[in-house]
């Protein structure tokens, strides 16, 4: 089963929200904190599984710009094209339309699912956060309990952040994949890649400075801090 696309009528900061035809193979969701990427995520998740009800503690994500609640996905798998809508509070349904182009029921979306649940689906994305999470609130505390090695600490991340870009660079046919997978126009794939990196790289620092690791833009080293660098615009002709 692969995800082609989806409707989102109200759900958080999105409304009347559209994305189709999704291509086959990798697809990278990107944007600055707070576009809507979690949101996305939290969206894809209750229309599969259900929206959070009644007094649990999930982020329920209330329509701010108008819209019912819920939307649609667009599913595909060997026996075609799925659609599943749902609706959240103040009223939930569940609609499957099948390939055929019949009402489907829960049975057949959980089918479809290979029967994986909820939690199976949350700890899939969550494995790599917990983790990372684990360790910059480790990298915190060693810092908080030796201050005196924090100069031992840059020469690491200097070490790391060489590594990083030797790979970013060396890896040619990914990054060929990736800018033909964010546009159809190599020119502006590259430009989308650049602009990734750069986000990539602006949360790296950010998260550096969630473990008192402050100022490190300045020691950044220069592979990756040009990447920080605004593209010249074009000269005029």
């Amino acid at each position: 089963m692969r995800i082609t696309g989806w409707n989102i009528d109200g759900f958080g900061l999105f409304n009347d929200a559209q994305v189709s035809q999704l291509p086959e193979g990798l697809t990278v969701v990107y944007g600055p904190n707070e576009a809507g990427k979690s949101t996305t995520l939290a969206f894809i998740r209750g229309v599969l599984f259900g929206f959070p009800t009644g007094n649990t503690k999930e982020r329920k994500y209330p329509p701010l710009h108008g819209g019912q609640h819920g939307g649609r996905l667009f599913l595909e798998n060997g026996e075609g094209a799925w659609t599943v809508e749902r609706t959240g509070s103040p009223t939930s349904s569940l609609t499957v339309t099948l390939p055929d182009g019949s009402a489907g029921t829960a049975e057949d979306l959980a089918r479809l699912m290979a029967y994986a649940d909820k939690e199976i689906f949350r700890h899939v994305g969550r494995d790599l956060e917990r983790h990372l999470a684990y360790g910059m609130e480790h990298m915190r505390y060693f810092l908080l309990r030796q201050p005196e090695k924090r100069g031992q600490v840059q020469a690491w991340l200097s070490r790391a952040e060489m590594m990083m870009a030797n790979e970013l660079h060396r890896n040619v046919p990914f990054n060929e994949a990736l800018i033909l997978l964010l546009d159809e126009s190599p020119k502006a794939g590259v430009a989308k890649l650049a602009a990734l990196r750069r986000t990539q790289i602006e949360d790296y620092l950010d998260r550096l400075e969630q473990i008192t690791i402050t100022g490190h833009r300045e020691h950044l080293i220069r592979p990756l801090a040009s990447y920080l660098e605004e593209p010249e615009p074009a000269a005029a002709r």
